[in-house]
């Protein structure tokens, strides 16, 4: 079940504005953010995990 507080201050829904990070799904609030390439994230190492991560070996498909 998500919750509805930010992860890491826990300001609630009611306190703040809360976005919900493309990465890990962690609720976070402004003061908690990080932004690359015009995205929100909810620390950097989400940042860089969402635009440099390898592929997982079964998506890569062969050349033929």
């Amino acid at each position: 079940m998500l919750q509805d507080s930010c992860f890491e201050c826990q300001k609630t829904s009611d306190e703040t504005q809360l976005s919900k990070c493309p990465t890990c799904h962690k609720q976070f609030c402004e003061d908690h953010s990080h932004r690359m390439s015009g995205r929100w994230f909810c620390s950097r190492g989400c940042a860089q995990h969402f635009f440099f991560s390898e592929p997982d070996e079964e998506d890569v498909v062969p050349d033929e």
